[in-house]
């Protein structure tokens, strides 16, 4: 027993694991005109670790709002501004028409399908994330499109979700 070469002491430092960090994709928004209303689409896929979309700026309008949509009664719909939204740790939350999304208010220049609008997204742990996202009437090729009907949706309508 007396020949056992004792244990290497434990690394005092040892190398911190890094987080798998939050992304963002799928990125659209619809159209508007100077002074109305538009939405943004993304998709939001958790890191490692849970995380919190805390508000969202653009200069392309004068107010940006965390919204969700929600049917205060049978048949009709409606929506309000959420303080955040929680994204879970390696899970998915689509942003979507019908569901959360970030509203874009009182455009400051036309928002116009084919060009794009730079947004920045601040979230709690990642920190802001700056976005380009494609104008569109509807999501882009390739990208979802939320389970509602988007022939209903009236493209001059302020009040656009």
């Amino acid at each position: 027993a007396a020949c056992a070469q004792p244990d290497p002491p434990a690394d005092p430092d040892p190398e911190p694991v890094e987080a798998a960090p939050l992304t963002v994709e799928n990125a659209w928004a619809r159209p508007a005109a100077a002074g109305g209303n538009s939405a943004l689409y993304i998709t939001l896929v958790g890191g490692s670790a849970a995380d919190t979309l805390m508000s969202a700026e653009s200069a392309a309008v004068n107010v940006v709002e965390i919204h969700e949509s929600f049917e205060p009664e049978a048949g009709t719909m409606g929506m309000r501004p959420v303080e955040m939204l929680t994204v879970p740790a390696g899970e998915t939350v689509a942003l979507e028409p019908g569901g959360f999304h970030v509203m874009l208010i009182d455009a400051t220049a036309d928002l116009v399908s084919g060009e794009q609008v730079a947004a920045v997204l601040n979230f709690a742990q990642t920190g802001p994330v700056s976005i380009m996202a494609q104008i569109s009437e509807t999501a882009p090729e390739g990208m979802m499109a939320g389970e509602m009907d988007q022939g209903d949706a009236d493209p001059g309508d302020d009040a656009t979700e």
